[in-house]
């Protein structure tokens, strides 16, 4: 085990090759985004509170109860007829961290499954607006603004989405990023990072969030952890090609 701020370069290139070889023989893209997770929180669990990845899927693609509760969560916003098959959900994939009950995608109380029905509906989620921004997703064309996806648009993803203080960082509407302040106390967090990978064949898009306890450097974090998310792209990118994205039930 390993402090974030602390890994030599060497040690964490190695440790990310390791990584890409291992979920490459996975068998669905829910797998392997658990194992990657589970591979972060088990190195650097001195740092690691809880990591995540999710995914950006159309909803007619997500299982049963992905579909239901991404339902739920539009109707609670009073938008449930705003979402068809081709609605941009923002899926959980894999989760591990300090307590069992983070270990498991579908005992998500509040994350499983995000409809990305409209810019305005996106803006409303503090630390999802902030997060596409950041990383360089194209909100208008996940949200369905737009039909149109360009080359271009992918040149853009490479943002870095950072938190350097979970407990204070506050949006321009003076909003916590971070909304779940219960949790960002009890369990100490500090910094909280990003990073995205994109499958141009399939058209969609993975995000990998870490929230740390430790305070770490936005360059330093950058510098190890931004390439990480197409390094995972590339390595399941046939699973996904396959339509092998969730573990059957």
């Amino acid at each position: 085990m390993t402090k974030l701020g602390a890994i030599p370069v060497d040690a964490f290139q190695a440790w990310e090759a390791s990584m890409q070889a291992s979920v490459r023989t996975c068998g669905s893209l829910e797998e392997a985004a658990q194992r990657c997770v589970k591979l972060i929180y088990d190195q650097f669990r001195e740092s690691v509170v809880l990591a995540r990845l999710y995914g950006v899927l159309p909803f007619s693609q997500l299982p049963l109860e992905a579909r239901r509760f991404a339902a739920s969560v539009a109707a609670s916003r009073g938008a449930n007829e705003s979402v068809h098959s081709d609605t941009r959900v923002l899926a959980l994939l894999g989760t591990h961290g300090e307590l069992s009950a983070w270990n498991e995608r579908r005992a998500s109380r509040g994350h499983l499954a995000i409809p990305l029905i409209s810019s305005s509906f996106v803006e409303e989620i503090p630390m999802v607006s902030r997060m596409l921004k950041e990383l360089g997703l194209p909100i208008d064309w996940i949200t369905g603004a737009t039909k149109a996806i360009t080359t271009d648009m992918f040149g853009r993803l490479g943002g870095f989405f950072y938190v350097e203080d979970a407990a204070t960082a506050v949006d321009q509407q003076a909003r916590k990023i971070i909304p779940a302040q219960d949790f960002v106390s009890k369990h100490g967090i500090k910094t909280v990072f990003g990073t995205a990978g994109v499958y141009v064949r399939s058209r969609m898009f993975v995000t990998l969030i870490v929230f740390c306890r430790e305070s770490l450097d936005r360059a330093a974090m950058k510098h190890s952890f931004m390439p990480l998310g197409n390094m995972f792209t590339n390595a399941t990118s046939e699973i996904v090609h396959r339509g092998k994205l969730f573990a059957p039930d």
